[in-house]
């Protein structure tokens, strides 16, 4: 990703969040409904095709990363079929390395860069045959590790592309 398209990147999601917070209207929420506004934060894996044939999750992960100050991210698993691995999501990571301290000084709780890499994940880079999973992988591995927490809160699993 070109510097000139992080920086577009980052105007972009500075005036979302100026709208977002200068919405009068906007409904307010409380209790187990107030959301990341009031705290609450989201146990959240993310299954994704980036790098495969579908370019567009770069700019989801972008996106992602940009909130991911109001999130728990415990996992980001590549699991495109065919081409796309691990590495496109740590080239991700990298370029928000890049960002990191000033989306720090923008809002506390932005995972550091090193936490992030840690849990990227491969997953599957095979189409599964018709009755059945190929294999288990460090993507697959890591999804269960995280179920099986001793965590109150659900786990969401947002998928992307192919599990």
């Amino acid at each position: 990703m070109t510097s000139s398209l992080r920086i577009l990147n980052l105007v972009a999601a500075g005036a979302i969040g100026v709208v977002a917070q200068s919405n009068p209207t906007a409904p307010a929420f409380d209790g187990e409904h107030a959301g990341a506004l009031a705290g609450h934060r989201h146990r959240v894996v993310v299954s994704t095709d980036i790098g495969g044939t579908d370019p567009d999750d770069f700019q989801s992960m972008v996106h992602l990363l940009l909130h991911a100050d109001v999130l728990d991210l415990e996992g980001l698993i590549a699991s495109p079929p065919g081409p796309g691995r691990k590495e496109d999501l740590l080239r991700v990571i990298r370029c928000y390395a890049g960002d990191f301290p000033a989306l720090q000084a923008r809002a506390a709780g932005y995972p550091a860069p090193e936490k992030l890499a840690a849990i990227a994940m491969q997953g599957e880079t095979e189409v599964a045959p018709y009755a059945g999973v190929r294999r288990s992988t460090e993507g697959s591995e890591w999804l269960i590790r995280c179920a099986r927490r001793a965590d109150p809160r659900p786990l969401r699993v947002l998928v992307w592309g192919g599990l």
